[in-house]
């Protein structure tokens, strides 16, 4: 069964249990109708295995209200279907209002494209923010450059927040340089 975007990016299965009655759908479409952003969000994220296109729909009416989640998720939608430049503008309205999930993924497909300097910038937003996974990826971007004190920090701090690949890279860095068994 191929992963849907939501999937992908939640971590979630099937969370709309195909077919099944979900709990609370005729008041959260309501409060989502009546022009509650969050609703919005979260009625679409309910709707996009069953109905992406209303998924989608409802995901352009959040991001077009400022919400950055519904910003965050349009942009993995578009960037699905190949809209690369559509992804990357909601992903930096979700970036202006603050959202380190965007941040995140905005740095590493900058980083995808070759502007690894635009890239950092964004990781280190969102290492401001506490986002583990972008501790990795700057971590990993600084230990190429040479800078083994401040990848291992960052690698440290995600650690500490129980990223597994921070986990993962300080055994290696470990190992490399002596310190592990």
């Amino acid at each position: 069964m191929m992963m849907s975007i939501w999937d992908r990016i939640t971590g979630r299965r099937g969370s709309s249990g195909k077919g099944a009655p979900l709990a609370g759908h005729a008041e959260l479409h309501a409060r989502a109708e009546a022009g509650d952003a969050d609703a919005m969000v979260e009625y679409a994220l309910l709707l996009v295995d069953d109905n992406p296109a209303e998924s989608t729909a409802w995901l352009r009416r959040a991001a077009d209200t400022g919400h950055p989640q519904g910003s965050y998720y349009l942009g993995v939608v578009l960037n699905d279907e190949g809209d690369v430049d559509g992804a990357r503008e909601q992903w930096r309205r979700a970036t202006d209002a603050g959202y380190t999930p965007a941040m995140h993924i905005l740095g590493f497909t900058l980083y995808e494209a070759g502007e690894v300097d635009l890239a950092k910038q964004h990781w280190r937003r969102a290492v401001d923010g506490g986002n583990a996974d972008s501790m990795v990826f700057l971590a990993m971007r600084l230990l190429q450059e040479g800078d083994a004190d401040g990848g291992r920090a960052l690698l440290e701090r995600a650690a500490a927040l129980g990223n597994q690949l921070a986990v993962e890279g300080l055994a290696q860095l470990d190992t490399s340089d002596g310190r592990g068994s």
